[in-house]
Protein backbone atom coordinates (compact mmCIF):
# COMPACT_ATOMS: atom_id res chain seq x y z
CA UNK A 1 0.00 0.00 0.00
CA UNK A 2 1.73 3.32 -0.91
CA UNK A 3 1.79 5.85 1.56
CA UNK A 4 0.81 9.26 0.00
CA UNK A 5 -1.06 12.20 0.53
CA UNK A 6 -2.40 14.49 -2.12
CA UNK A 7 -3.07 18.47 -2.36
CA UNK A 8 -4.89 20.62 -4.95
CA UNK A 9 -4.18 24.10 -4.53
CA UNK A 10 -5.29 27.01 -7.24
CA UNK A 11 -3.24 30.22 -8.06
CA UNK A 12 -4.82 33.08 -9.48
CA UNK A 13 -3.97 35.16 -12.56
CA UNK A 14 -3.65 38.13 -10.27
CA UNK A 15 -1.36 36.55 -7.96
CA UNK A 16 0.97 34.87 -10.48
CA UNK A 17 1.15 37.83 -11.91
CA UNK A 18 2.44 39.68 -9.12
CA UNK A 19 4.63 37.11 -7.92
CA UNK A 20 6.17 37.30 -11.68
CA UNK A 21 6.70 41.17 -10.97
CA UNK A 22 8.33 40.61 -8.31
CA UNK A 23 10.26 37.80 -10.14
CA UNK A 24 11.90 40.20 -12.27
CA UNK A 25 14.34 41.70 -9.73
CA UNK A 26 15.75 38.03 -9.03
CA UNK A 27 16.04 38.15 -12.92
CA UNK A 28 17.92 40.91 -13.37
CA UNK A 29 20.72 39.43 -10.70
CA UNK A 30 20.72 36.71 -12.62
CA UNK A 31 21.27 38.11 -15.94
CA UNK A 32 23.60 40.57 -15.04
CA UNK A 33 25.76 37.79 -12.64
CA UNK A 34 26.04 35.72 -15.47
CA UNK A 35 28.42 38.22 -17.20
CA UNK A 36 30.56 38.53 -14.23
CA UNK A 37 30.35 34.58 -14.03
CA UNK A 38 31.50 34.13 -17.57
CA UNK A 39 33.95 36.61 -17.74
CA UNK A 40 35.82 35.42 -14.69
CA UNK A 41 35.94 32.20 -15.53
CA UNK A 42 37.34 32.94 -18.55
CA UNK A 43 40.49 34.58 -16.74
CA UNK A 44 40.48 31.65 -14.39
CA UNK A 45 40.98 29.68 -16.61
CA UNK A 46 43.60 31.20 -19.00
CA UNK A 47 45.72 32.27 -15.87
CA UNK A 48 45.67 27.79 -14.55
CA UNK A 49 46.46 26.63 -17.93
CA UNK A 50 49.45 29.21 -18.00
CA UNK A 51 50.31 28.33 -14.52
CA UNK A 52 50.10 24.81 -15.92
CA UNK A 53 52.46 25.22 -18.62
CA UNK A 54 54.98 27.13 -16.65
CA UNK A 55 54.90 24.08 -14.21
CA UNK A 56 55.56 21.54 -16.85
CA UNK A 57 58.83 23.52 -18.59
CA UNK A 58 59.91 23.90 -15.13
CA UNK A 59 59.41 20.02 -13.17
CA UNK A 60 62.61 17.80 -12.37
CA UNK A 61 61.67 14.37 -11.50
CA UNK A 62 63.51 13.58 -7.93
CA UNK A 63 64.38 10.68 -6.15
CA UNK A 64 62.71 9.49 -2.81
CA UNK A 65 65.86 8.52 -1.10
CA UNK A 66 67.32 11.38 -0.49
CA UNK A 67 66.50 15.03 0.21
CA UNK A 68 68.63 17.30 -1.95
CA UNK A 69 68.98 21.35 -0.98
CA UNK A 70 69.85 21.51 -3.97
CA UNK A 71 66.07 21.08 -5.20
CA UNK A 72 65.01 23.40 -2.31
CA UNK A 73 62.37 25.91 -3.82
CA UNK A 74 62.12 24.39 -6.95
CA UNK A 75 59.19 22.80 -8.51
CA UNK A 76 59.42 18.68 -8.56
CA UNK A 77 57.78 15.62 -9.60
CA UNK A 78 58.58 12.71 -6.95
CA UNK A 79 57.02 9.41 -7.00
CA UNK A 80 56.94 6.79 -4.30
CA UNK A 81 54.60 4.50 -1.63
CA UNK A 82 53.16 6.89 0.87
CA UNK A 83 53.44 5.09 4.51
CA UNK A 84 52.81 6.13 8.02
CA UNK A 85 53.31 5.01 11.50
CA UNK A 86 50.27 5.87 13.04
CA UNK A 87 47.84 3.92 14.02
CA UNK A 88 44.18 5.21 13.41
CA UNK A 89 41.31 4.48 16.67
CA UNK A 90 37.57 5.17 16.78
CA UNK A 91 37.34 4.60 20.39
CA UNK A 92 33.39 4.78 20.54
CA UNK A 93 33.48 1.57 18.40
CA UNK A 94 36.69 0.37 19.20
CA UNK A 95 37.80 -0.02 15.73
CA UNK A 96 41.38 -0.02 15.17
CA UNK A 97 43.37 0.85 11.35
CA UNK A 98 46.57 0.86 10.66
CA UNK A 99 46.95 3.80 8.10
CA UNK A 100 46.77 7.17 5.92
CA UNK A 101 42.07 7.42 6.97
CA UNK A 102 39.52 6.16 8.54
CA UNK A 103 36.34 6.91 8.21
CA UNK A 104 32.96 6.40 10.35
CA UNK A 105 29.99 6.30 7.99
CA UNK A 106 26.76 6.73 10.02
CA UNK A 107 23.14 6.30 8.64
CA UNK A 108 19.59 6.54 10.07
CA UNK A 109 16.35 4.78 9.26
CA UNK A 110 14.04 7.21 8.62
CA UNK A 111 10.96 8.95 7.01
CA UNK A 112 11.09 10.45 3.75
CA UNK A 113 9.17 12.97 1.92
CA UNK A 114 8.84 12.63 -2.07
CA UNK A 115 6.97 15.48 -3.44
CA UNK A 116 5.73 15.53 -7.44
CA UNK A 117 3.33 18.21 -8.92
CA UNK A 118 1.64 18.81 -12.12
CA UNK A 119 0.29 21.96 -12.79
CA UNK A 120 -2.66 22.90 -15.55
CA UNK A 121 -3.27 26.80 -16.59
CA UNK A 122 -7.00 27.62 -16.89
CA UNK A 123 -8.86 29.89 -18.65
CA UNK A 124 -8.82 33.16 -17.22
CA UNK A 125 -4.72 33.22 -16.05
CA UNK A 126 -5.17 30.96 -13.02
CA UNK A 127 -3.36 27.70 -12.39
CA UNK A 128 -4.63 24.11 -10.86
CA UNK A 129 -1.79 21.95 -8.98
CA UNK A 130 -1.60 19.10 -7.76
CA UNK A 131 1.08 17.83 -5.73
CA UNK A 132 1.23 14.31 -4.34
CA UNK A 133 3.87 13.70 -1.10
CA UNK A 134 4.93 10.37 -1.03
CA UNK A 135 6.40 8.72 2.38
CA UNK A 136 9.41 5.91 1.78
CA UNK A 137 11.25 4.86 4.81
CA UNK A 138 14.99 4.15 3.94
CA UNK A 139 18.71 5.09 5.34
CA UNK A 140 20.23 8.46 5.14
CA UNK A 141 23.40 10.04 6.44
CA UNK A 142 21.63 13.38 7.12
CA UNK A 143 18.81 14.02 9.76
CA UNK A 144 15.70 14.48 8.04
CA UNK A 145 12.97 16.67 9.60
CA UNK A 146 10.26 15.31 10.23
CA UNK A 147 8.43 18.17 11.58
CA UNK A 148 8.64 19.83 8.11
CA UNK A 149 6.83 17.15 6.24
CA UNK A 150 3.14 18.15 4.76
CA UNK A 151 1.91 14.97 6.73
CA UNK A 152 3.18 14.55 10.21
CA UNK A 153 1.10 12.54 11.54
CA UNK A 154 2.68 8.71 11.34
CA UNK A 155 5.85 10.11 10.25
CA UNK A 156 7.80 11.37 13.08
CA UNK A 157 12.00 11.09 12.93
CA UNK A 158 14.49 11.16 15.85
CA UNK A 159 15.27 14.53 16.13
CA UNK A 160 19.32 14.01 16.27
CA UNK A 161 21.48 11.23 15.31
CA UNK A 162 22.59 9.17 18.35
CA UNK A 163 26.45 8.82 16.66
CA UNK A 164 27.85 11.11 14.36
CA UNK A 165 29.48 10.88 11.88
CA UNK A 166 33.67 11.10 12.37
CA UNK A 167 37.01 11.07 10.03
CA UNK A 168 40.50 10.92 11.09
CA UNK A 169 43.96 11.05 9.46
CA UNK A 170 47.19 10.33 10.04
CA UNK A 171 49.65 13.34 11.13
CA UNK A 172 52.53 11.56 10.15
CA UNK A 173 52.64 10.23 6.33
CA UNK A 174 56.29 9.94 4.66
CA UNK A 175 57.02 9.62 1.08
CA UNK A 176 60.66 8.45 1.08
CA UNK A 177 63.00 10.22 3.05
CA UNK A 178 59.69 13.50 2.74
CA UNK A 179 57.13 14.51 4.85
CA UNK A 180 53.63 15.27 3.10
CA UNK A 181 51.83 18.29 4.11
CA UNK A 182 48.14 18.22 5.17
CA UNK A 183 46.82 19.70 2.21
CA UNK A 184 48.75 16.66 0.37
CA UNK A 185 47.43 14.16 2.59
CA UNK A 186 43.88 15.78 2.11
CA UNK A 187 44.51 14.86 -1.42
CA UNK A 188 45.37 10.79 -1.10
CA UNK A 189 41.39 9.49 -0.84
CA UNK A 190 40.91 6.16 -2.71
CA UNK A 191 39.11 4.67 0.21
CA UNK A 192 37.78 1.03 0.48
CA UNK A 193 35.49 -0.61 2.55
CA UNK A 194 36.43 -1.82 6.28
CA UNK A 195 34.87 -4.83 7.49
CA UNK A 196 33.96 -4.84 10.51
CA UNK A 197 33.78 -8.59 12.81
CA UNK A 198 32.51 -7.62 16.07
CA UNK A 199 31.84 -4.58 18.00
CA UNK A 200 31.63 -4.91 21.84
CA UNK A 201 28.17 -4.49 22.93
CA UNK A 202 30.11 -2.44 26.22
CA UNK A 203 30.84 0.15 23.96
CA UNK A 204 27.35 0.15 21.65
CA UNK A 205 24.65 -1.36 23.16
CA UNK A 206 22.11 -2.97 21.43
CA UNK A 207 24.48 -3.47 18.59
CA UNK A 208 24.96 -6.07 15.88
CA UNK A 209 27.72 -6.79 13.40
CA UNK A 210 26.49 -7.95 10.39
CA UNK A 211 28.01 -8.43 7.11
CA UNK A 212 30.82 -5.90 8.32
CA UNK A 213 28.37 -2.99 9.43
CA UNK A 214 27.48 -2.19 12.85
CA UNK A 215 23.32 -2.32 13.37
CA UNK A 216 22.11 -0.38 16.59
CA UNK A 217 18.41 -0.53 18.19
CA UNK A 218 16.36 -3.31 16.62
CA UNK A 219 19.30 -4.98 15.35
CA UNK A 220 17.61 -6.21 12.21
CA UNK A 221 18.93 -5.76 8.81
CA UNK A 222 16.42 -7.45 7.09
CA UNK A 223 13.08 -5.40 8.61
CA UNK A 224 14.79 -2.33 10.29
CA UNK A 225 13.16 0.10 12.53
CA UNK A 226 12.56 3.78 12.40
CA UNK A 227 15.35 5.24 14.72
CA UNK A 228 17.91 2.53 14.02
CA UNK A 229 20.83 3.04 13.13
CA UNK A 230 23.59 1.75 10.54
CA UNK A 231 27.37 2.07 11.05
CA UNK A 232 30.13 1.45 8.52
CA UNK A 233 33.79 1.94 8.15
CA UNK A 234 36.00 3.19 5.05
CA UNK A 235 40.07 3.08 5.44
CA UNK A 236 42.33 4.96 2.91
CA UNK A 237 45.32 2.34 3.19
CA UNK A 238 49.23 2.64 2.43
CA UNK A 239 49.46 2.99 -1.38
CA UNK A 240 51.61 4.74 -4.66
CA UNK A 241 51.10 8.10 -4.89
CA UNK A 242 52.67 10.96 -7.81
CA UNK A 243 53.28 14.43 -6.52
CA UNK A 244 54.29 17.97 -8.54
CA UNK A 245 54.69 20.18 -5.53
CA UNK A 246 57.34 22.81 -4.62
CA UNK A 247 60.47 21.25 -2.27
CA UNK A 248 60.59 23.07 0.70
CA UNK A 249 63.21 21.50 3.34
CA UNK A 250 62.02 17.54 3.25
CA UNK A 251 58.11 18.49 3.09
CA UNK A 252 56.18 20.37 -0.05
CA UNK A 253 54.21 23.42 -0.59
CA UNK A 254 52.03 24.90 -3.49
CA UNK A 255 54.27 26.21 -6.31
CA UNK A 256 53.20 29.95 -7.39
CA UNK A 257 54.06 30.45 -10.94
CA UNK A 258 54.41 34.11 -12.43
CA UNK A 259 50.91 34.75 -12.40
CA UNK A 260 50.26 34.19 -8.56
CA UNK A 261 48.31 30.70 -9.54
CA UNK A 262 49.33 27.87 -7.61
CA UNK A 263 50.28 24.48 -8.79
CA UNK A 264 50.06 21.36 -6.20
CA UNK A 265 49.12 18.21 -7.91
CA UNK A 266 48.39 14.53 -6.90
CA UNK A 267 47.56 11.39 -8.75
CA UNK A 268 47.08 7.57 -6.96
CA UNK A 269 49.37 5.17 -8.53
CA UNK A 270 52.45 6.17 -10.66
CA UNK A 271 52.39 8.94 -13.26
CA UNK A 272 54.87 10.93 -14.81
CA UNK A 273 54.96 14.25 -14.58
CA UNK A 274 53.90 14.85 -18.25
CA UNK A 275 51.15 12.96 -17.92
CA UNK A 276 49.86 14.60 -14.35
CA UNK A 277 50.23 17.90 -16.20
CA UNK A 278 48.21 16.87 -19.22
CA UNK A 279 45.57 15.23 -16.30
CA UNK A 280 45.67 19.19 -14.59
CA UNK A 281 45.26 20.61 -18.64
CA UNK A 282 42.50 18.40 -19.22
CA UNK A 283 40.45 19.34 -15.70
CA UNK A 284 40.83 22.78 -16.74
CA UNK A 285 38.88 22.47 -19.63
CA UNK A 286 36.08 20.34 -17.90
CA UNK A 287 36.19 23.18 -15.53
CA UNK A 288 35.79 26.18 -17.60
CA UNK A 289 32.96 24.56 -19.44
CA UNK A 290 31.48 23.43 -16.81
CA UNK A 291 31.25 27.25 -15.52
CA UNK A 292 30.19 28.15 -18.86
CA UNK A 293 27.29 26.20 -18.74
CA UNK A 294 26.74 27.83 -15.31
CA UNK A 295 26.58 31.46 -16.70
CA UNK A 296 24.64 30.26 -19.61
CA UNK A 297 21.72 28.99 -17.79
CA UNK A 298 22.14 31.92 -15.38
CA UNK A 299 21.36 34.29 -17.93
CA UNK A 300 18.77 32.25 -19.55
CA UNK A 301 16.87 31.91 -16.60
CA UNK A 302 17.59 35.47 -15.98
CA UNK A 303 16.09 36.73 -19.37
CA UNK A 304 12.91 34.41 -18.89
CA UNK A 305 11.74 35.66 -15.31
CA UNK A 306 12.27 39.14 -16.97
CA UNK A 307 9.85 38.45 -19.54
CA UNK A 308 7.72 36.17 -17.17
CA UNK A 309 5.13 38.50 -16.69
CA UNK A 310 4.41 38.55 -20.14
CA UNK A 311 3.35 35.25 -20.23
CA UNK A 312 1.24 35.17 -16.97
CA UNK A 313 -0.48 38.00 -19.02
CA UNK A 314 -1.12 36.35 -22.20
CA UNK A 315 -2.20 33.27 -20.00
CA UNK A 316 -5.87 34.54 -19.90
CA UNK A 317 -6.36 32.24 -22.58
CA UNK A 318 -3.76 29.08 -22.00
CA UNK A 319 -3.08 28.95 -25.15
CA UNK A 320 -2.11 32.36 -26.37
CA UNK A 321 0.52 31.90 -23.02
CA UNK A 322 1.75 28.75 -24.57
CA UNK A 323 2.90 29.83 -27.62
CA UNK A 324 4.19 33.04 -26.12
CA UNK A 325 6.54 31.41 -23.63
CA UNK A 326 7.80 29.07 -26.50
CA UNK A 327 8.71 32.03 -28.50
CA UNK A 328 10.04 33.54 -25.75
CA UNK A 329 12.93 30.60 -24.64
CA UNK A 330 13.44 30.68 -28.13
CA UNK A 331 14.39 34.42 -28.56
CA UNK A 332 16.18 33.82 -24.54
CA UNK A 333 18.10 31.26 -26.09
CA UNK A 334 19.08 33.24 -29.17
CA UNK A 335 20.10 36.10 -26.87
CA UNK A 336 22.10 34.11 -24.18
CA UNK A 337 24.03 32.13 -27.12
CA UNK A 338 24.90 35.50 -28.58
CA UNK A 339 25.55 37.50 -25.11
CA UNK A 340 27.76 34.60 -23.86
CA UNK A 341 29.97 34.09 -26.63
CA UNK A 342 30.53 38.06 -26.91
CA UNK A 343 31.06 37.97 -23.33
CA UNK A 344 33.47 34.89 -23.13
CA UNK A 345 35.25 36.90 -26.84
CA UNK A 346 35.75 40.18 -24.37
CA UNK A 347 37.46 38.23 -21.74
CA UNK A 348 39.99 36.27 -24.55
CA UNK A 349 40.30 39.76 -25.95
CA UNK A 350 41.90 41.07 -22.19
CA UNK A 351 43.18 37.78 -21.31
CA UNK A 352 44.18 35.81 -24.90
CA UNK A 353 43.66 38.79 -27.76
CA UNK A 354 44.00 36.70 -31.03
CA UNK A 355 41.44 34.30 -29.77
CA UNK A 356 39.44 36.66 -28.79
CA UNK A 357 39.00 38.06 -32.00
CA UNK A 358 37.94 34.89 -33.59
CA UNK A 359 34.96 34.52 -31.06
CA UNK A 360 33.92 37.94 -31.79
CA UNK A 361 34.21 37.29 -35.92
CA UNK A 362 32.09 34.25 -34.80
CA UNK A 363 29.55 36.11 -32.62
CA UNK A 364 28.87 38.48 -34.95
CA UNK A 365 28.90 35.60 -37.59
CA UNK A 366 25.57 34.16 -35.78
CA UNK A 367 24.04 37.21 -35.47
CA UNK A 368 24.37 37.66 -39.21
CA UNK A 369 23.66 34.13 -40.10
CA UNK A 370 20.00 35.15 -37.80
CA UNK A 371 19.52 37.99 -39.49
CA UNK A 372 19.70 36.39 -43.05
CA UNK A 373 17.63 33.40 -42.12
CA UNK A 374 14.46 35.83 -40.83
CA UNK A 375 14.59 37.97 -43.84
CA UNK A 376 14.42 35.19 -46.17
CA UNK A 377 11.61 33.19 -44.43
CA UNK A 378 9.97 37.04 -44.27
CA UNK A 379 10.55 37.19 -48.21
CA UNK A 380 9.13 33.76 -48.63
CA UNK A 381 6.18 34.81 -47.22
CA UNK A 382 5.28 37.71 -48.40
CA UNK A 383 2.46 37.58 -51.11
CA UNK A 384 3.73 38.13 -55.18
CA UNK A 385 3.77 41.70 -56.17
CA UNK A 386 0.20 42.44 -58.08
CA UNK A 387 0.36 42.61 -62.04
CA UNK A 388 -0.54 45.80 -63.94
CA UNK A 389 -3.39 45.64 -65.73
CA UNK A 390 -3.34 47.77 -68.92
CA UNK A 391 -6.56 48.48 -71.07
CA UNK A 392 -6.54 49.51 -73.77
CA UNK A 393 -8.77 51.60 -75.74
CA UNK A 394 -9.93 51.31 -79.23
Amino acid sequence: MVDSYKEVTTQSWGSRLMESIKGVLVGLVLFLGAFAVLFWNEGRAVKTAKALEEGSNTVQTISIDEVLESNDRKLVHIIGKATTSDTLTDDRFGVSFHGIKLSRVVEMYQWKEKQSSKTKKKLGGSEETVTTYDYVKDWSGSLIRSNEFKRKEGHSNPDRFMYEAKKYAAQDVSLGAFKLSGSLIGGINKSEALMVESIDTILVPKSTTISGKVYIGSRNASNPKIGDMRVSFTRVGEMDVSIVAQQVANTFEPYVAENGEQVELLEIGTMSAKLMFANAQASNKIMTWVLRLVGFVMMFAGLTMIFSPLVVFADVIPFLGTILSMGLSVFSGIITLTLSLLTISIAWLVYRPMVGIVLIIVGVGVLLGIKYLADKKKKSQAPPPEKEVTQSSE
